[in-house]
């Protein structure tokens, strides 16, 4: 392994880019002191020679282009204004319009659910309705820089940095940066709830927009990442304890969308807790059976009903409840008419 160096002046440049532009482009490894990036860079190499000067000289070269470029992107884009407006241009999907238009509808979304977490965003972020617009319209601006159109893996990332450098809020820049969170099977969830808004906005529109046009997943094939799209709105609600019925908020923003069958949609998102629980696949299913459609309430069912049915006389309790539901599965249950109870007991 050799030690390279570059020019101490290019870590302006974010340091996501710079790790990026080692890893992926020349296959080199950072070098950090103090948790923060240095201006040196290791490379392996299987020469043998005399001299690794000219090894590490020419290494160094390389990366210091790559660094140049990087510098040039980063200081063009803050030249050049920060906002939706370019999204115009820039189609999404044929059926659903530009990433504009994607924006619009998120925003949208995002409107509607923030009337569920009114409290909790007041709380982190004040008066919270201008600033989620913000977060919101921003979000996919970084898809117009020349940053984003060298490095597609930092869209999110980079919009954060240049939100900032454009003095926006910070619960604006954070939304921006953890916009696409989860995005992987281990991946951590948004921090703040006012994140978690925006990001399951984007999850929603992307989910309710594709299954509009018919493009649901089928067997294993799922070229829009639906299903991690689904998973990642179970985690986010689950990270942050959050209230969400998943039937009525569907319901709710269907309208902005093509007519379709949103019942498919409800039971696909329900569908992805059997990969969420150890528990036994019945029990899962028993719980999504039961009607309940708040993702947080199944949850809690599902994780009740798997401790109770490892208990010695689940068995035995559960045959007798099984009877007495076949019993009174055809009875007609009458709205209680209390001016008939006589007596305190019957009151109580």
């Amino acid at each position: 392994a050799l030690l390279g160096s570059f020019e101490e002046e290019f870590l302006e440049v974010p340091s996501e880019v710079i790790i990026t532009s080692m890893k992926e482009n020349q296959r080199y490894f950072p070098v950090f002191k103090n948790d923060k990036l240095a201006n040196g860079f290791v490379v392996v190499s299987n020469a043998i020679t005399k001299d690794y000067s000219l090894i590490i000289k020419g290494n160094e070269k390389v990366l210091r282009a790559r660094l140049s470029d990087a510098m040039f992107f980063w200081q063009s884009d803050l030249k050049t204004e920060f906002g939706p407006e370019k999204l115009k241009n820039i189609t999404y999907l044929k059926e659903l319009g530009s990433i504009y238009e994607k924006e619009l509808r998120e925003l949208k979304v995002a409107k509607k659910l923030a009337t569920n977490y009114d409290e909790l965003l007041k709380k982190e972020a004040g008066e919270y309705v201008a600033k989620l617009e913000r977060a919101v319209m921003l979000s996919k601006a970084d898809l117009t820089t020349q940053m984003v159109y060298e490095f597609t893996e930092l869209q999110g990332i980079m919009g954060a940095y240049y939100a900032k450098a454009k003095n926006e809020d910070e619960n604006v820049v954070l939304a921006i940066k953890e916009q696409y969170l989860p995005d992987g099977e281990e991946a951590q969830c948004p921090s703040k709830v006012f994140s978690s808004v925006v990001a399951l906005s984007n999850k929603l529109d992307t989910l309710m927009g594709l299954f509009s046009i018919g493009k649901i997943p089928s067997g294993t094939k799922d070229p829009y990442a639906l299903r991690r799209a689904a998973n990642g709105v179970i985690k986010i609600v689950l990270a942050h304890s959050l209230k969400f019925n998943v039937k009525e908020i569907l319901e709710d923003i269907a309208k902005e969308y093509k007519k379709f069958d949103v019942e498919v949609l409800i039971n696909f998102i329900l569908d992805r807790l059997y990969t969420f629980f150890d528990a036994n696949a019945s029990i899962v299913k028993a719980c999504i059976k039961s009607g309940e459609k708040d993702i947080l309430e199944l949850t809690k069912m599902i994780e009740a009903l798997a401790k109770i049915s490892s208990e010695p006389n689940f068995r035995e309790n559960f045959s007798t409840f099984k009877r007495l539901a076949n019993i009174i599965k055809d009875d007609k249950f009458s709205k209680v008419d209390e001016s008939l109870f006589e007596i305190d007991a019957e009151k109580a």
